[in-house]
């Protein structure tokens, strides 16, 4: 009884630290596609290439603007889900029942 107890504790342990290691990469992840974001539309921006073609100054300037504020809102929601907790469901033992 008491190695399975180390051994189960043992095991949630370890599965703790997986789970925060690829929070960190998949945040870390999730930094690297918004900076990517934000220099590809700045570059556009500044080229007036893709969507930023024959507009005035202000009108770049306007889309550029909306597009880093669309793109950093998506990066809030990222980040948020992140930061939830996980839900984990952990197995019961049926009413009346004991371990052995």
């Amino acid at each position: 009884m008491r190695v399975a107890a180390v051994v189960n504790t043992l095991l949630v342990g370890l599965a703790a630290t997986v789970s925060t290691y690829f929070k960190f990469k998949e945040r870390s992840l999730n930094h690297q596609a918004f900076a990517d974001t934000l220099e590809t539309e700045l570059r556009a921006a500044e080229l007036r290439i893709g969507d930023y073609v024959g507009k005035s100054d202000d009108a770049v300037l306007e889309q550029l603007i909306a597009r880093v504020e669309s793109a950093r809102a998506e990066h809030n929601l990222l980040e948020r889900q992140l930061d939830q907790a996980s839900e984990v469901t952990l197995p019961t033992l049926p009413e009346g029942g004991s371990e052995r």
